[in-house]
């Protein structure tokens, strides 16, 4: 009966001894997965710096106004057919764009999506009344052909829009066109280079 004991205490020995190392295989292969689940979902998020592709929708009152992406283009009506659309290349943080679309890329996630509303201040600046100035018809190259709403270049290359004609004037608008409004963006990072 000893002998049967021992050798009944060898095979749960050996038994022990399996099932500890069963679960230490198991245990590693659960952490290796876990590490190769964080190092392939660790995103990078866009800094300054940065040169990232961005896809944007720019909208007031609902109504885009502009994108760099064909089909919400031609969706809106906006189809420009000379336009080449595809992503644009921004380097984050080089005030090469208005404030408000600059620092909502900050922190964002390739493939990440967002809207973001911004304000006048942040975008073109606040409708400027002093910047509506009148011009002595005169002084401006073929002034017998202008009509409210043409576009106007100053030798600096400031452009202005023609807001009034009278009989000796007329009324530019130096503003920009999106001066004074609020503006709402579909911004998608497609990749961070």
């Amino acid at each position: 009966m000893k002998k049967g004991t021992k050798t009944e205490h060898k095979e749960k020995e050996l038994k022990l001894n399996v099932s500890k190392k069963a679960i230490l295989v198991v245990v590693v292969i659960i952490l290796i997965a876990v590490a190769g689940y964080l190092v392939m979902n660790k995103q990078k998020t866009a800094k300054q710096g940065d040169t990232v592709l961005v896809n944007y929708a720019g909208k007031i009152n609902n109504t885009v106004f502009d994108t760099n992406i064909q089909s919400v283009a031609s969706a809106s009506n906006i189809l420009n057919p000379s336009r080449t659309y595809e992503p644009m290349e921004i380097v984050v943080g080089a005030k090469n764009l208005i404030p408000g679309f600059e620092d909502a890329l900050f922190g964002m996630k390739e493939g990440e999506k967002k809207t973001v509303t911004i304000p006048p201040e942040l975008a073109y600046g606040a409708w400027n009344q002093s910047k509506v100035m009148p011009f002595p018809k005169k002084a401006i190259n073929n002034s017998d052909s202008l009509a409210v709403g043409t576009v106007l270049t100053d030798k600096n290359g400031n452009i202005a829009k023609v807001i009034g004609i009278n009989g000796t004037e007329v009324i530019v608008d130096f503003n920009h066109p999106l001066a004074g409004r609020t503006l709402i963006f579909d911004i998608t990072l497609v990749k961070i280079k």
